[in-house]
């Protein structure tokens, strides 16, 4: 399922494709609260992932529903954001790897031993500078 959030500071808007809008609306009441949101520019991509492999793109918000699973953020770009929150009970191996040497988070080079997510509902919110990534 793929879920959209804007937030215009007041109040949210949910697109979920194909589900009944009042579904989206139940949704942004009980969840809305648990998704970082960084004004001014627009609303997150929802997706939940499930297998061992993604590669994020701006501006998706990554709900980890598998135990082990390797996270490569994009190429840093400027005001590029990824969210990440694991939701799987037991937690295996989840890591948050950059796209490349040299390209940290908060100063550390993860590309090659990833950034570790270990317990459930942890959360991690990543912006770029356009040349590394930073904790928010």
């Amino acid at each position: 399922t793929r879920m959209s959030v804007q937030n215009d500071g007041d109040s949210a808007l949910a697109n979920m494709e194909g589900a009944d809008p009042a579904l989206a609306q139940d949704f942004v009441t009980k969840a809305y609260g648990d998704l970082a949101y960084a004004g001014g520019g627009g609303g997150w991509s929802l997706v939940t992932e499930t297998t061992a492999a993604r590669s994020a793109v701006n501006n998706e918000f990554i709900l980890v529903n598998v135990a082990t699973c390797v996270i490569t953020l994009p190429a840093p770009a400027i005001n590029t954001r990824v969210g990440i929150k694991v939701i799987i009970a037991t937690v295996t191996d989840i890591q948050i790897k950059t796209s490349g040497a040299g390209i940290t988070i908060d100063g550390t080079d993860y590309s090659a031993t990833g950034l570790a997510l270990s317990a459930q509902y942890e959360q991690i919110n990543l912006i770029s500078d356009g040349t590394n990534w930073f904790i928010y």
